[in-house]
């Protein structure tokens, strides 16, 4: 399985040390870490804008067919910029379903 890396929210505190790492940061970690998971593993994403202005929202539902899986995860624009950077490009080429706000 592949390793992902993070950029971090708050680049004053250490990388080595997962205490020093907020509860927001921590859980912001694992659910990335959760849907770069299911992708790998042959789940397919479907990311669209919900809400626009000062604060952009985006929907990201992740299917997994072989499970009869579908998870739905609300974000905003960085942590959506922090998956997609964590993910190979490859990943999101062949995964990763863009729609437009209607």
């Amino acid at each position: 399985m592949a390793t992902f890396s993070f950029r971090r929210l708050r680049p004053e505190l250490p990388d080595e040390d997962p205490r020093e790492l907020g509860a927001a940061e921590r859980r912001l970690r694992r659910i990335l870490t959760s849907i770069q998971k299911d992708l790998v593993e042959g789940g397919t994403a479907r990311v669209r804008q919900i809400l626009s202005g000062p604060r952009a929202l985006y929907r990201v539902e992740v299917e997994r067919t072989d499970l009869a899986y579908l998870r739905i995860t609300v974000m905003g624009a960085d942590a959506l910029e922090m998956l997609l950077e964590q993910t190979p490009e490859d990943t999101i080429r062949e995964r990763f379903i863009f729609r437009t706000p209607s």
